[in-house]
């Protein structure tokens, strides 16, 4: 899979467009060269540049170098890149009998997800997705739950005396 990185270079809270951008990649646990040192790269827009690569396995931590060349004066820093992960995610199945605690676990697992880093990837009926896709078809699930339980569950009037 694809890891993009993308960096916004800002002069007083400005996007603003640098003479040269560079990145380089090594792999956290090995040292070794994923991106060369002093790799060009894409300017998107006003100020904000981007490169992707692509990662030799799934799980990896890497270190990326950024040296970014402004007025003159080069600017260089690292950062620590998460690789994406591949999770079996068990999805609960719905049952008439426990739709609400069906509800109740997409729910908490939608949260879980959510707080999870952007390169997390999932796994659902031998399908790989995205984070992005992932917490999408949670939301239908959910959606689709939600239109059961209100057809399943009479409602109640409640009346309060005064």
């Amino acid at each position: 899979m694809a890891i993009t990185v993308r960096k916004t270079f800002n002069v007083d809270g400005t996007p603003t467009d640098v003479t040269s951008a560079t990145i380089s990649v090594v792999r956290a646990d090995t040292g070794a060269t994923v991106v060369a040192a002093g790799t060009a790269m894409t300017h998107s827009a006003t100020g904000i540049y981007s490169y992707t690569f692509d990662e030799p396995t799934t799980g990896l931590t890497y270190t990326a170098t950024f040296t970014f060349v402004f007025g003159g004066n080069t600017t260089t820093w690292e950062e620590t890149i998460n690789g994406r992960v591949d999770e079996q995610i068990p999805l609960p199945t719905l049952t008439g009998d426990y739709l609400v605690d069906t509800f109740n676990s997409l729910i908490v697992e939608r949260l879980r997800v959510s707080r999870q880093g952007p390169w997390v990837s999932y796994t659902v009926h031998g399908h790989a997705l995205k984070k992005s896709e992932y917490l999408i078809d949670l939301d239908k699930r959910i959606a689709s739950l939600r239109k059961e339980i209100a057809q399943s569950i009479p409602l109640e009037e409640i009346v309060i005396g005064i």
